[in-house]
């Protein structure tokens, strides 16, 4: 599955907020537990966290981050944001950061396919499983869709399993998974190679910074990309 992994409701309850109060909840948390927290938020919230802090305040967050989410963030980050964080993190953290920036500068906004599906929030389990019928053909395989909202924006994601077993008049708001892990067209190949591997994830959706999904990179496109370079 692409779906982040399950069972962190800290970042699942703070994502149903604002950008305020989860400055405010991760002040109340040692370093170490709110970089943890940090890594289970989606990316628009990460980014959006560390453009609203102080460089040398937002560093100290950094620090306790994974290095592959902290990397996707820096990657987010306007040229000069990302340039003072960089230099105010700690040695340890730097290095291994900058090591995955400098793997492969290259963007995975290449390699994006642009083979999804897409859904109302709105739709009923039947509605949904009508469309796939329909338009299933024009796939080369659906194996998950995408839960839009009215602004288009992606909030969620459910598979073809999950949707068999709902009842069918069941909305897609009510069963999809709402936390996904995710990409930009700007992140850096190696980046999300390391959250495929380490989420065990066949895809990942990429999105716009206004939430609005571009398309899906693939293990697969992703795994020949690495071996070349």
């Amino acid at each position: 599955s692409e779906v982040r992994r399950g069972g962190f409701p800290i970042a699942d309850y703070l994502e149903q907020t604002n950008i305020d109060n989860i400055s405010h909840v991760l002040r109340t948390f040692t370093l170490q537990r709110a970089g943890e927290v940090l890594d289970n938020l989606n990316l628009s919230y990460q980014v959006e966290f560390f453009r609203k802090n102080e460089p040398k305040e937002a560093a100290r967050f950094m620090n306790h981050m994974a290095p592959e989410e902290a990397a996707d963030v820096l990657v987010a980050l306007p040229k000069k944001k990302r340039e003072t964080l960089l230099e105010l993190l700690n040695e340890a953290a730097r290095k291994q950061i900058e090591h995955l920036l400098r793997i492969s500068v290259s963007p995975v906004g290449d390699i994006v396919s642009t083979e999804f599906m897409t859904i109302d929030s709105n739709m009923t389990a039947k509605e949904i499983l009508k469309r796939v019928k329909e338009i299933g053909s024009d796939f080369g395989e659906i194996l998950y869709v995408y839960v839009l909202n009215n602004e288009n924006q992606l909030v969620g994601v459910a598979s073809l399993k999950d949707i068999i077993m709902q009842h069918p008049d069941s909305p897609a708001y009510k069963f999809m998974r709402p936390q996904l892990e995710v990409a930009s067209l700007s992140t850096p190949v190696s980046v999300v190679w390391k959250k495929l591997l380490k989420y065990k994830y066949y895809v990942l959706p990429v999105i716009d910074k206004d939430r609005r999904m571009l398309g899906l990179v693939k293990l697969d496109d992703v795994s020949e990309r690495v071996t070349k370079e």
